[in-house]
């Protein structure tokens, strides 16, 4: 749902999680346990609420209980618990090594869902350490969710079928981040003014402040800010990122508090008067 608000959700998952039943999702190969598929869920909302070390904390517990159990099960909270979650916290290392256990999972069981998935993995690792080209990564085939979730771990990444997605409603979780990135896409290749920018920069935000996703909105005030210096704005941009970066008491180590502290800094020290 385009408006959901994970607070909300994360309610609801809280009360299933107490509900006396064992086993969730039967459609999926394996029956993942509710500790399991839900588990994931939380820790995903965890993290785009802002709680980031929570959400590390809730997803290897997950996995740890995966081990245990069936490989579809365990390629589901490698695949779409820890693997993101590390790659949205910038830990590009410890998702390399996820990723290879991933897709030997995936070839020895015959998983191919897995399969694809961890080869996409592959190909964000690889534009993430510099050992391929974004445009060379964006001729791989991807399914839909694929195109969803890749580009939220590199802005290079966001695929028109993702924009596309997003912007028709498609997709929720992840639309505020793929209209930020590909607003920024468009401000690098000089197709959009800086007027039109800041304008998608706020429709992001708003979707953002809606979802009560938190990380995603210091992503979007951090490239937002960067915006505001082109036009001469570096007060209010200073302020923006300093003032989001503030509601956050989880994430210090991560590479997007990290990226948010530096702009603020680059902001603090320019020899220009600031406006």
């Amino acid at each position: 749902d385009h408006c959901m608000i994970h607070g909300s959700v994360n309610k609801i998952v809280d009360r299933i999680l107490a509900y006396p039943t064992r086993r969730a999702y039967a459609r999926y190969v394996g029956n993942i346990p509710v500790a399991v598929s839900l588990g994931v869920l939380k820790a995903r909302i965890a993290w785009m609420r802002g709680s980031v070390d929570d959400a590390w904390a809730i997803v290897s517990e997950k996995v740890d209980i995966a081990r245990g159990l069936v490989p579809f099960v365990l390629g589901y909270a490698l695949g779409l618990g820890a693997i993101p979650i590390l790659m949205w916290r910038g830990e590009a290392e410890a998702a390399a090594r996820l990723t290879s256990e991933l897709r030997d999972l995936a070839h020895e069981n015959r998983l191919d869902y897995w399969t694809s998935w961890a080869r996409m993995c592959e190909v964000a690792l690889a534009v993430r350490t510099g050992h391929q080209s974004e445009d060379v990564a964006r001729s791989h085939k991807l399914t839909a969710r694929e195109s969803d979730m890749i580009g939220t771990w590199d802005e290079r990444l966001v695929t028109p079928r993702a924009l596309h997605r997003a912007e028709t409603g498609q997709v929720g979780w992840s639309a505020a981040e793929t209209l930020r990135c590909a607003t920024w896409q468009r401000l690098r290749e000089g197709s959009i003014g800086l007027g039109a920018a800041d304008l998608a920069f706020q429709h992001a935000t708003d979707i953002a402040r809606a979802q009560e996703a938190s990380s995603w909105e210091l992503r979007i005030a951090t490239s937002r800010a960067r915006l505001w210096s082109l036009q001469g704005r570096r007060g209010d941009a200073l302020a923006l990122v300093e003032g989001t970066l503030e509601r956050f008491t989880q994430g210090s180590e991560t590479r997007d508090h990290a990226l948010a502290r530096k702009v603020a800094e680059e902001l603090s020290l320019d020899h220009l008067p600031l406006s």
